[in-house]
């Protein structure tokens, strides 16, 4: 996805295009205070939830908030809540969830100092982002071992592949809605986060900072090379 940008946008031909993931500590995000500050965040924000599903991230129009809510409308579960965390203002989207009936069901957590915790505490992660080149907490959540729906529109999308659901419409609520209804059963949403937390600890910072520096390394030989002719 990124590649294409640049290739449409800027001129770039693809061979002088490295893409490297972003890259995460896995263990941050799945240590055992995690898990256990995550169970005593959820019993005192929302004991009563039967599946809670986070949309984290700033700017909430484009991280796709508005799909979000249509779809919780959509499913119209009183179970069913939805966390939303980042730095962003809450007021104006109060009528919309007003309007969509969902009250209570939509909880704005702001910012947070406690992503790790806040990853336990929820079932699953929702980002419908109309553009991310690589959304950190898609892959934060991945670390954390949740199941993963976000939108093509995101890029992280293309490195964890079938571990994760992609909607192809970032505004399509329908499909977004059709895609939670999917992780309904526990064993589903353990499977699909398992196989997604495994995929995040490949994405390390070590590999990451080994990919980069082979490239460097590429790039200074290639230019001692030419400076030799």
């Amino acid at each position: 996805m990124v590649a294409d940008d640049l290739v449409e946008t800027r001129g770039v031909t693809r061979d002088r295009i490295l893409l490297l993931p972003n890259a995460v500590d896995a263990d941050r995000f799945s240590h055992p205070g995690a898990l256990r500050d995550g169970a005593r965040l959820r019993a005192e924000l929302d004991e009563q939830a039967d599946q809670i599903w986070l949309l984290a991230g700033s700017g909430w129009r484009r991280k796709g908030l508005a799909t979000a809510l249509e779809a919780m409308a959509t499913l119209n579960e009183p179970g069913l809540r939805l966390w939303v965390a980042g730095r962003d203002r809450p007021a104006p989207w109060r009528s919309k969830i007003g309007a969509l009936g969902l009250g209570d069901r939509v909880r704005f957590l702001g910012e947070r100092s406690d992503l790790p915790a806040v990853y336990q505490a929820v079932d699953g992660m929702l980002l419908p982002t109309r553009y991310d080149p690589f959304a950190n907490v898609t892959l934060e959540a991945a670390a954390a071992g949740l199941p993963i729906i976000t939108s093509a529109a995101n890029g992280a999308a293309e490195y964890l592949g079938e571990e994760i659901r992609v909607i192809a419409d970032a505004e399509d609520a329908t499909a977004l809605a059709t895609a939670i209804a999917g992780f309904s059963d526990p064993s589903t949403r353990q499977a699909f986060g398992e196989r997604a937390q495994r995929r995040a600890r490949a994405l390390d910072w070590a590999g990451h900072a080994s990919a980069l520096r082979d490239e460097y390394r590429r790039i200074v030989e290639t230019r001692a090379c030419r400076g030799t002719r």
